[in-house]
């Protein structure tokens, strides 16, 4: 089955004080390196987003939360990507978030390896924990998804997750390199960049 990669960008980068997607890495916004990780992979890309102007990335779908979906959170991109995915022909997304420039490549084979029908989740975990964006969703789960949105209580990727029959696929060996480190804070930017020797880019 087709897939289609999702960059989850639809966060209020609270912590950082200013849009995450737009901070400079590597001499590329965070959002074009994800979608540049995606393109290697050869994965159509697309991005969850409630604020970027569709004219900033060119042929890159931009989706925003649906109108139905009332404080989602993750979730409701996920679902305006399922919905996307599945409205155009791909059976499952790859999420990743927007604001963990470090993806190892082993990420893109290992979670996408042995799809069958009876796969509907993956998500990958590292000896830090589990790290519910970077994941494989069946374009099965739609329904499931906005009934769950839709109900009061507990909106998180886990919460929906360990009801719909997922497989943890563990990354080990990798998360000492760097990977899967998330910039939610000045601090987190200026430690990615002094860690990876890259001058200060931030934005004035």
């Amino acid at each position: 089955m087709e897939i289609l990669g999702l960059i989850l960008a639809g966060g209020h980068s609270s912590r950082m004080g200013r849009d995450k997607a737009g901070l400079i890495f590597g001499g590329k916004s965070l959002v074009q390196n994800q979608i540049a990780s995606f393109e290697r992979h050869k994965f159509p890309v697309a991005v969850s987003s409630n604020t970027f102007d569709k004219a900033e990335l060119g042929h890159i779908a931009v989706l925003p939360d649906p109108a139905e979906i009332k404080y989602g959170g993750p979730l409701a991109g996920v679902y305006a990507g399922l919905q996307y995915a599945s409205a155009n022909g791909f059976g499952y997304i790859l999420t990743v978030p927007v604001d963990c420039p470090i993806i190892p490549e082993e990420f893109f084979v290992k979670i996408t390896a042995g799809l069958d029908e009876n796969t509907t989740l993956k998500i990958a975990s590292t000896p830090s924990g589990l790290q519910p964006t970077f994941a494989l969703w069946s374009t099965k789960l739609c329904p499931d998804l906005l009934k769950f949105l839709k109900a009061a209580g507990n909106k998180s990727i886990r919460s929906f997750a360990f009801a719909h029959n997922v497989s943890i696929v563990r990354f080990d060996n990798v998360y000492s390199e760097g990977a899967f480190f998330n910039v939610n804070t000045p601090e987190d930017y200026q430690y990615l960049q002094e860690k990876f020797g890259i001058k200060d880019e931030t934005k004035a």
